[in-house]
């Protein structure tokens, strides 16, 4: 067991019903546990689809009890169908899509992030900042991210985390 806080990524793969995001969000909340990104993707219209599922993407810090606790709990909620756990530190095949609202001009940004490998394009907004999205291995789109935002050119960014299919 490890003393020090390692980031994880929870693939929940549950029943697409009303209520299964705040039942997920509060068993995150009752132990403490802060989300550091959750999205939610439900069933796409089928007809006739009897057990339509859907599926949740939940990434956070935590020591290694608490989300084996954590993991646990999720797994007995009536509507969670598996829970798959992805340990972010080792995970090499992990994806990873950030999109950039950013300060400055696309020319000082790409000399940036060109050397790291990491795909990128520009999006222009009318009347707000501009758009970068960045998209590869997590590590290298965390290094790009990184250069600029040392830079002092990010605004805001927000991201989603891709596991690999198993």
């Amino acid at each position: 067991m490890t003393t020090k806080l390692t980031p994880w990524l929870f693939r929940i793969r549950v029943e697409d019903r009303p209520g299964i995001m705040a039942a997920i969000a509060a068993t995150f909340s009752r132990r403490g546990i802060q989300v550091e990104s959750f999205h939610g993707y439900g069933a796409p219209l089928t007809l006739g689809q009897e057990n339509p599922e859907g599926l949740v993407l939940a990434s956070f810090k935590a020591y290694d009890y608490r989300m084996n606790s954590l993991q646990r709990v999720l797994s007995r909620l009536q509507q969670v169908k598996q829970v798959e756990v992805f340990n972010l530190v080792n995970c090499l095949d992990m994806l990873k899509t950030v999109t950039v609202r950013y300060n400055g001009k696309p020319e000082q940004i790409q000399p940036l992030i060109k050397p790291t490998g990491v795909s990128f394009s520009f999006l222009e907004t009318r009347g707000l900042p501009p758009v970068l999205v960045l998209h590869g291995n997590l590590c290298t789109v965390d290094k790009a991210l990184s250069l600029i935002e040392k830079e002092g050119l990010v605004a805001t960014s927000e991201y989603v985390l891709m596991p690999p299919d198993r």
